[in-house]
Order: C-alpha cells, then sequence, then structure tokens
C-alpha cells in the first residue's frame, strides 16, 4: 500500500480475506471505517493526495459516506480514465439529487462506457429533472443501434421525465 493509502486509512490496514473479493471488501470497509472515524482528516487527505481517487474501492467507500463534503471528490472520479473508477463514482452519485450532480450526469451520458451511461441515464429519469430530457432523448438517439436493454433503460428515462 501507499504511503498516501495508508494515511487515507488513519490506521494499518491489516487483510485477513483468503480472496481477492473479500479482500477488496476489507478494504473497503476499512476506509469507510476511516472517514466515518475523522472525516475532517479523511477529507484533507483525499484533497491533498488526488490520486487516490482512482481507486475504485476509495470511490465505492465515498459513496457510503453521508457527508456532502465527499461529492466534489465523487464528482473528479467520475471524470476518472478508469471505467471501473467512473461506473462507482456514478452508482454513489446516483441517490445525490444535486444540481452540480445532474450537471455531471447530463455530461456522462457521453461517456465511452456503457455501463456508466446506464446508470446515470437511469438516474436521471429518477431524479425528474426537467432540464435532462433533452441531453436523454439527443444521446438515446445516438443510440438507437444498441442493444434493447440500453434502450429500455433510456426509453423508461425519458418517460419519467415527461410525466
Amino acid at each position: 500500500m501507499t504511503s498516501a493509502f495508508e494515511e487515507l486509512l488513519g490506521a494499518p490496514l491489516v487483510i485477513t480475506a483468503k480472496d481477492q473479493r473479500d479482500a477488496q471488501d476489507e478494504i473497503g470497509e476499512a476506509i469507510v471505517a476511516s472517514a466515518r472515524r475523522d472525516i475532517d482528516r479523511f477529507i484533507a487527505v483525499l484533497a491533498r493526495e488526488r490520486s487516490l481517487l482512482e481507486s475504485s474501492e476509495v470511490v465505492w467507500a465515498l459513496g457510503r459516506v453521508d457527508d456532502r463534503r465527499v461529492i466534489p471528490f465523487l464528482l473528479d472520479a467520475l471524470r476518472s480514465r478508469e471505467p471501473l473508477v467512473r461506473w462507482g463514482a456514478a452508482r454513489a452519485l446516483e441517490h445525490r439529487r444535486e444540481a452540480r450532480v445532474v450537471d455531471a450526469f447530463i455530461a456522462a451520458l457521453a461517456d465511452r462506457s456503457e455501463t456508466v451511461r446506464l446508470v446515470v441515464a437511469e438516474a436521471l429519469g429518477d431524479f425528474a429533472e426537467p432540464r435532462a430530457l433533452g441531453p436523454l432523448c439527443a444521446a438515446a438517439a445516438k443510440r438507437s443501434n444498441q442493444p434493447q436493454r440500453i434502450r429500455r433503460v433510456f426509453d423508461a428515462a425519458i418517460a419519467k421525465l415527461r410525466r
């Protein structure tokens, strides 16, 4: 582990898991515990060490922290080079109905990753934000040749906004 990661945790990390998936879960839980223990220190470390936002475990953990101050970090992660990190950020933000999240989700309708586009399309429909209707319709039209399951997500989000 890097020193920045250890600083984020605020305590040594001991992994007892036998497989990778369980180890990732342990890491995520340790990150969440660190944030809950001292959110101010946690945010200060993230502000200094932006590279930590390239970790899907950090982004997953941020989504479990009930503090509005993590939203800017999740918005940064939504622009990551890594599709898994962007997807995790979208999932972490999908229930946070704020103007800045809506703006970021509208922009993410053009994401290279299908899974990111699906998460943000569905969330925009759930947000019932009228200004998302035009961008959703445009994104759906660009992807009219996509598989039916993808078109269904976009169509359902558009239908919710038209109610």
